[in-house]
Parts: C-alpha cells; structure tokens; sequence
C-alpha cells in the first residue's frame, strides 16, 4: 500500500532510535502530490472487476474476459458506511487485498489477521489510494482500480512482481479513524503520580505535557506508570494506536504526536521490534488510559539525552477490521 507495499501493517512502523532521536513513523513515501477524488463522485465509471464478499470477510476479484482495465483511476463503492468521512492526514485501520489486473494477488492482510494502519492523503501511499481514500465514510468497502500513473509507475516493482505497465486493484475494508483530537478516556479514572518522577499534566481529553520537578530521579529501568486507567479492554501483544508525547532525561522535548496532527501505531508485547520493546509495559493496560513510560538509554549512550520519558494514551487494539468496526 505505501511505496513498499508490504511495509504497511503496523509492527514495524514506530522505529525509536535508541531510544529518543525518532519516536516518529518511518513512512515510506511516494513522493508526489495527490488530489483526493471528489467524495461528491464516490463511484466512477469502471470499469471494475466483480468483487463478492462481506465487510470484513476476504473478498474476491474476478476480471471478465477481454475487460480492458481504465487509463485513470477509478473508485467505486461497494458497501456505504455510516462513519465519519476520512480527511487528509487521518490514521486508519483498514483490511485490504492488492491484485494485479486479471493477475496475481500481491497482497492481503486477511490473512494475517491483522488490519493495516495508514496515513491517508499526505503522500506516504500509492498516488492512487491517496487519492481515493479521502472522503469516504468509515465502514466502507472500497474498491480502487489504480493504473501505473497512480502506482508504481513506469518501474514497476519487482519484488511483488509489478510490471510498470500493470494496473492494480485494491479492495479495503475501512473500520477505524484517528486524527489529532483522539486522546485517551476522557473519563478515565486518574491515579496518583509516582513521586520524584516527571509529572504529567493536561486534561485526558487533551494533548498532555511533561513537567521535570526540582529534584527528579529517572527509574535505572525501563518502567511504565498508569496515569489514568481506561473503561477499554486490556491490551494484548500484538499492536496498538496510540497518541504520545515524549522529552528527554533533560526534560527537552522531542516529539509529540498530537503535534504532528496524527495519532501512530506500535507494537506491544514484542521485545524484539524495531522499538526495543519499549512499548511492552502496555500490555495488559486498558484501552483509553494514559500512562508514563521512561526508558533509560542504552549502554553506551548519554543518560540525560537518549533516556526517553513518553507520556502516552492508548486509542485502540488493532486486530481485524470486522472486529474493530463491530466494537466501535
């Protein structure tokens, strides 16, 4: 779906450079513009192939013979939901299947088990599903027929086997939406802070910030502090969307995703990851709380500088889109 297709699902999108310097999406960008399709047009004219299934059940694509597929991109609407519209810059969980035009299927989070997480209409996807994601409600199935000027171009990909004169169509299952205002429960049960460790303040239906008291002493471990626990589900492995904001062992800010405008995705429970586990303490913790995470820098690295202190709020499980749509 992004540039490198397969890099879409979530585990591997939070890369933290041990452990402060990112706590920013590593996308891979597409590089060009894109104009969202009018979502007044949310059908076009074909044609397309025929697509059977249910939301959130793994569809299928069947092509009639001799179909020659349009030169621009097409959209059309196969189920209409109910939610609200998705806007440039929205994160959304969605399930979706890629297949080369009367090809192969390249590919398919169905069968994962686990929906994708993507960032709509900033150019970190194919021009084609930037293009045409915007503007459609929550809940839909969408099917988008995106020729080589929209995709890969000219080049293709080789590695998913792409010719550069190959058109692509994409099905999606759209179940959730995130944006800069989604924050942990607002009515979460607020617990005492720790003593002597940086204090969170801010409403739970706001952005957060981080306060560093006169004397502060940083746990020598990493550990994760429940500010506010939520009315959700606990948090399994797995992975999770969350907002956060984080600064150094100095106190100096380094990034904040309601800064950015869009909440993120990463893996818990995973001490392995790209993150070095640095998000495994939420497991367990309910869906909506806010929590304090301090990692301590590596060996080798400068305490005051690299050690992270993240103020975090956890949206959402990602699992499949027919789960997370039924537990909207």
């Amino acid at each position: 779906m992004q540039r490198c297709v397969g890099a879409c699902r979530a585990p591997a999108r939070l890369v933290v450079l041990m452990l402060v310097a990112s706590l920013a999406l590593a996308g891979c960008t597409h590089g060009s513009s894109s104009v969202p399709l009018p979502a007044s047009t949310l059908t076009t004219t074909g044609p397309f192939p025929t697509v059977t299934g249910g939301f959130g059940d793994q569809p299928s694509i069947a092509f009639a013979k001799g179909t020659v597929p349009s030169a621009k991109l097409q959209r059309r609407v196969v189920h209409l939901g109910t939610g609200s519209a998705l806007a440039i810059g929205d994160l959304i969980a969605a399930d979706y299947v890629g297949q080369i035009w009367n090809g192969k299927v390249f590919e398919n989070s169905y069968r994962s088990g686990q929906a994708a997480t993507l960032q709509v209409g900033l150019g970190k996807l194919l021009t084609g599903l930037d293009s045409g994601l915007v503007g459609l409600p929550v809940g839909s199935r969408v099917e988008l027929t995106v020729p080589p000027s929209d995709g890969y171009g000219s080049a293709g990909n080789k590695t998913e086997g792409i010719a550069g004169s190959d058109t692509l169509v994409f099905v999606l299952d759209i179940a959730k939406r995130y944006n800069g205002k989604s924050s942990a429960d607002p009515a979460g049960l607020v617990t005492a802070q720790p003593a002597g460790l940086p204090v969170v303040s801010g409403p739970l239906s706001a952005a957060p910030l981080i306060i560093f008291p006169k004397h502060v002493a940083l746990p020598a471990k990493r550990s994760t502090f429940l500010l506010a626990r939520g009315h959700g589900a606990p948090l399994k492995q797995g992975t999770a969307v969350v907002q956060y904001y984080s600064v150094n062992g100095h106190g100096s800010f380094v990034g904040s995703t309601w800064l950015t405008g869009t909440p993120t995705s990463v893996p818990v429970g995973d001490a392995v990851d790209a993150t070095g586990g640095v998000f495994d303490g939420l497991v367990g913790v309910p869906i909506g709380s806010r929590v304090l995470i301090v990692a301590p820098a590596a060996a080798g690295k400068t305490q005051a500088t690299d050690t992270a202190v993240v103020a975090v709020d956890i949206l959402d499980q990602v699992t499949t889109a027919k789960r997370m749509a039924d537990s909207s």
